[in-house]
């Protein structure tokens, strides 16, 4: 057992790798269908350790982003390692009709393009035409505030 060192390094190395390779992202629009001036939250999920943020460049052609907050997890299990990274974005439809919240790319991966329906000609306007004003939160639901 002369090479045992080396066997535990090489192991914790192959671990590593498996880990890496396993690593998966998703994401989740909710709600899927919305009313003018109504935002939406899309929680991003990667499964596996990062530190790396994605790219939001994509979705500024079609939405605004109002709230980001980030989370991370890790569970040992049996001896068993998982790690999962969340973030969490507060959109705002800049337009009405159906948008697609496209394909964000970090850490190497991709997720998947999302759809979203979006009643009503100006989805970013406040109701009545009034004029923009603060944002709240109120009962899920981003509100303007005059």
């Amino acid at each position: 057992m002369k090479n045992t060192p080396c066997r535990l390094l090489i192991l914790v190395a192959l671990w590593s790798l498996s880990l890496a390779a396993s690593a998966a992202v998703s994401a989740r629009l909710d709600p899927t269908q919305v009313g003018p001036g109504e935002a939406v939250q899309l929680t991003l999920k990667h499964d596996g350790q990062t530190g790396s943020q994605p790219d939001l460049g994509p979705l500024k052609q079609d939405f605004d982003v109002l709230g980001r907050s980030t989370g991370s997890s890790i569970q040992i299990i049996n001896g068993r390692m998982s790690a999962q990274t969340e973030i969490n974005l507060t959109l705002m439809p800049k337009h009405g009709g159906t948008l697609q919240v496209p394909p964000l790319q970090g850490d190497g991966q991709t997720t998947p393009a999302l759809a979203l329906t979006v009643a009503g000609n100006s989805a970013g306007a406040p109701p009545g035409g009034a004029s923009p004003g603060l944002l709240a939160p109120g009962h899920g639901r981003a509100q303007r505030v005059s």
